[in-house]
């Protein structure tokens, strides 16, 4: 089982405003990269009462192949499965096993405990858990204004 690293490289301020549930794959332009299909590689996303965890099937790619990263309350994994066939001269009878750069994009609605996220790769899956931060109490700020 391999253990892959996620880094934060922007913010997650406790009461920062949330955002709607989504995933998405992470526009090209943004990262100067190309994007595979929209369902690739296919990902699950899990709320708890204290964490969420995400689980994406990435079967063939090695830790090096894996990034994750943490952005504006987002979380971003990207990599790349090479087309392991090396035969130049070959006909395609039947092609599902999509290759190339991939970049997802998961939005988390709370805030989370970014340095007690863990990730593991095993048996063609890539499991993150990441654990929920606790919400700021509201509280009622009184002003007082003096004529």
């Amino acid at each position: 089982m391999a253990t892959v690293r996620v880094e934060s490289t922007g913010r997650n301020a406790p009461g920062a405003r949330s955002r709607p549930h989504a995933s998405r794959v992470w526009p090209s332009c943004e990262l100067g990269m190309p994007t595979g299909p929209l369902t690739w590689p296919a990902t699950d996303v899990y709320e708890t009462p204290d964490a969420f965890l995400v689980r994406l099937e990435v079967a063939g790619l090695n830790r090096n192949e894996l990034s994750l990263g943490y952005m504006d309350d987002r979380l971003l994994i990207a990599g790349k499965r090479c087309e392991c066939c090396t035969h130049r001269k070959r006909a395609v009878v039947q092609m599902e096993i999509p290759y190339g750069t991939f970049q997802r994009m998961i939005e988390l609605p709370v805030p989370i405990k970014l340095d007690q996220a863990e990730a593991h790769y095993a048996d063609g899956f890539l499991e993150i858990l990441i654990p929920k931060a606790k919400r700021t109490p509201r509280r009622k700020i009184y002003i007082t204004v003096n004529w």
